[in-house]
């Protein structure tokens, strides 16, 4: 895919700049930031998933328990 000529001089110019350095660091940081996020994303999905199987155990037993009484 070509680029914009103006885009592309542009870039040249911010090269090495100060802007162009200002630019990566506001890049990096982005990246940390969504990587904390992710990692509070997954996270709490695994909390989710504990929760889930805590609540199939009960269901489960419950139902069990409901079975045995209903046979004696």
């Amino acid at each position: 895919m070509a680029m914009d000529p103006q885009m592309d001089q542009r870039i040249s110019r911010l090269e090495g700049s100060s802007e162009h350095m200002a630019t990566i660091a506001e890049v990096a940081q982005l990246e940390v930031r969504m990587g904390d996020r992710l990692a509070s994303l997954e996270t709490r999905l695994t909390w989710a998933f504990i929760g889930l199987i805590v609540t199939a155990i009960v269901a489960i037993s419950s139902v069990g328990m409901l079975v045995l009484e209903l046979t004696q």
